[in-house]
């Protein structure tokens, strides 16, 4: 995380209220999560944009889903995430029952280079969480590429850990992040976008190529 940490915690101090769901993910997490300021960034972003078809790729036990799915509509909208640990889709489900969302969020198991490509919808809104995740340097621009061909005209493609710990402005950068580095030009160059550096920088990008 790059922004400073008394500069969180006064933030922190601001947040709205949490589910309880929420509140038990941030207090036992299951890896690193968006958390609470880019949650509620992600819910206005959803809800400015009126977005009612949502994708999200890389769910863990659904943290961000529930603050997406707090902008949909409430007699319209679905969710689409993708997880490929079955334990954690698993806890996914169980979360978004609980908070009362099992009928609006769908859990799709497994990879997402194998999920993303056969699905028919398009969505108003992407979020994606596992650029951090990615190994070689070309699978950031293929999933760049994957996205843009899954997002509505004027939508939204917002993507998380774009400044992975400000290893984009170092020298002789690892292939994850020359990937992400990719990400981030095509993004600037291609769509209306902006990268803010909330916690781990994250990419938010308006689909203009009709």
């Amino acid at each position: 995380m790059i922004v400073d940490a008394a500069i969180e915690r006064y933030l922190l101090s601001l947040a709205p209220e949490r589910s309880r769901i929420q509140r038990t993910i941030e207090n036992d997490p299951p890896a690193a999560i968006v958390g609470p300021l880019e949650g509620h960034f992600l819910y206005l972003l959803a809800k400015i944009n009126d977005s009612r078809r949502i994708l999200e790729i890389g769910t863990a036990t659904g943290y961000s889903t529930l603050w997406l799915a707090r902008a949909l509509p409430p007699d319209d909208g679905h969710i689409v995430t993708i997880e490929r640990d079955p334990g954690r889709a698993a806890t996914a489900r169980a979360n978004f029952v609980s908070a009362g969302y099992g009928e609006r969020i769908e859990v799709r198991e497994g990879d997402a280079f194998a999920v993303l490509p056969p699905l028919e919808d398009r969505f108003d809104f992407i979020f994606v969480d596992i650029l951090r995740n990615l190994s070689r340097a070309e699978e950031a621009p293929q999933l760049y590429e994957i996205c843009l061909s899954l997002l509505q005209p004027a939508g939204l493609l917002v993507a998380d850990n774009v400044l992975v710990d400000a290893q984009v402005i170092m020298p002789n950068p690892a292939p994850r992040v020359q990937g992400i580095l990719e990400w981030n030009r095509r993004v600037a160059g291609e769509m209306e976008a902006t990268i803010l550096p909330l916690r781990d920088g994250i990419a938010i990008g308006r689909k203009t190529n009709y």
